[in-house]
């Protein structure tokens, strides 16, 4: 019978194990920024190569990335610049 009690008692601390190995790892990912995903290709973020439909999208969405600090002051202006 004392055999059975250590076999439960370690299969219970490598399930307690397993269990914290995904939390961390689930901290791990939730705690990356998000500019590190901007970043990251869109083929790695999940999204396609749809491109804004308008001129007028392509601005708002240059906009709310500099307000966000995503992109510099020159990129911002450059990249505005190339729009028209």
């Amino acid at each position: 019978m004392g055999g059975l009690h250590g076999l439960f008692w370690l299969v219970l601390l490598v399930l307690a194990g397993i269990a914290l190995v995904a939390l961390v790892r689930y901290l791990w990912r939730a705690g990356e920024s998000p500019r590190a995903l901007n970043d990251a290709p869109l083929s790695e973020r999940g999204g396609g190569t749809e491109t804004p439909a308008s001129g007028s999208s392509a601005r708002r969405i240059l906009d709310e990335r500099y307000a966000k600090g995503e992109i510099e002051r020159a990129e911002y202006l450059q990249r505005r610049q190339d729009l028209g």
